[in-house]
């Protein structure tokens, strides 16, 4: 894959940084590193704006290069781990503003990267998510986030994101304290770079303020250090290292459809139907609802169905109560599920998914009406 970090500076001197093509590894890091030290050394450049690109904010974490530099030499590791955080200490620390205009999935090492900067303004609406979810693959924060998310949110709020690997909602990024501030997606980036015009001038005028707000944004060294020794340590091990591979790489592999038969095109799905409303055919549902599609979930009796649905509701609200998902998406989620208990429903579905009870007979008898019914 050829990585691609892109550097535009506008009339006002604010540069946006966009990076994409690769995921977060050496040779991304070499581009971006280099873009920053940039506009960092560049008089003209008044601030800078880290914005979403086609993949997302920046990328989430190399997988493939991780797992296999975690089995090599130690060194190795750690010096990418030292310069990945180096660059996130520099912006933290730099008197040039920075901001994150996040239109696209931001988690793991891409949150951290966010997390460095001084402000943070995500887009309204669902589609894309905010949270520490490289703790799936059992790996830490790399970039010495800890430190500095307690300094700005308090150790206890900061501790409860940390170990929560959550994929969040916009809404709820936002009420957690991840987000500063939500925007229409279309106006996200020139508010972004607005914000920054307007930080550059402050800072200008109160050069001393500014230089003790880099200094206490700044982790402490030995607290950084240790977060830094840490990742390695961790990432290094078998827990993380099988975790990696199986969670994240085979994972990756069948979400990239690294086994789909040449020739056969993809195609995209508005309207889905789920044979089986239990544990497995509900959280399908559920799954597709919250990409936007509408479901139809068919179970033996409408009563069965409608327990699936309650159900999800009470999953649901539990995610809600807890500040992982917002209270509306989460309505509207659940308004997307249609319970029922006739397969002439299915008639208008682009796709059904099986899963009911696991017996052969009950499983062909479900198909074969699904099939009739779906068209």
């Amino acid at each position: 894959m050829t990585v691609q970090v892109e550097c535009v500076r506008d009339a006002d001197g604010v540069a946006v940084i966009r990076a994409w093509g690769a995921p977060f590894g050496p040779a991304m890091l070499d581009a971006f590193e280099a873009r920053i030290d940039e506009c960092l050394a560049d008089a003209a450049t008044i601030g800078v704006v880290l914005a979403s690109a086609e993949d997302g904010f920046v990328g989430l974490m190399d997988l493939d290069w991780l797992h296999g530099a975690a089995a090599g030499p130690r060194e190795s590791l750690e010096a990418f781990v030292e310069r990945a955080a180096a660059l996130a200490a520099r912006i933290d620390a730099s008197r040039k503003p920075f901001a994150a205009a996040i239109t696209g999935d931001a988690r793991g090492v891409a949150l951290e990267l966010a997390l460095a900067c001084h402000r943070r303004v995500g887009a309204q609406g669902a589609g894309y998510s905010v949270g520490f979810t490289d703790l799936r693959l059992g790996l830490p924060p790399m970039l010495g986030t800890g430190p500095r998310l307690a300094a700005r949110l308090g150790r206890e709020a900061a501790l409860k994101l940390l170990k929560d690997a959550t994929a969040l909602t916009p809404s709820a990024a936002l009420k957690a304290g991840l987000l500063d501030e939500l925007l229409p997606a279309a106006s996200v980036a020139a508010e972004v770079a607005r914000w920054v015009v307007l930080a550059a001038a402050q800072r200008g005028q109160r050069p001393a303020e500014a230089a003790i707000a880099a200094t206490v944004a700044c982790a402490p060294d030995g607290a950084s250090d240790a977060a830094k020794r840490e990742f390695v340590d961790i990432a290094r091990g078998p827990v993380a290292q099988d975790m990696v591979r199986t969670l994240g790489l085979s994972v990756a592999a069948a979400n990239r459809l690294a086994s789909r038969p040449a020739g056969i095109a993809t195609r995209a799905f508005k309207r889905v139907g789920v044979l089986g409303a239990g544990l497995m055919g509900s959280g399908i549902a559920l799954v597709c609802a919250r990409a936007g599609m509408q479901v139809t979930m068919v179970d033996m009796s409408i009563e069965a169905a409608q327990r699936g649905l309650a159900a999800l509701a009470k999953q649901e609200a539990s995610g809600v109560a807890a500040g992982r998902l917002d209270a509306a998406e989460s309505q509207a989620t659940l308004a997307r599920i249609s319970p029922t208990a006739r397969y002439e429903d299915l008639d208008d579905v682009d796709i059904v998914v099986e899963a009911v009870f696991e017996d052969r007979e009950v499983k062909a008898e479900a198909t074969r009406r699904a099939e009739a019914a779906a068209g």
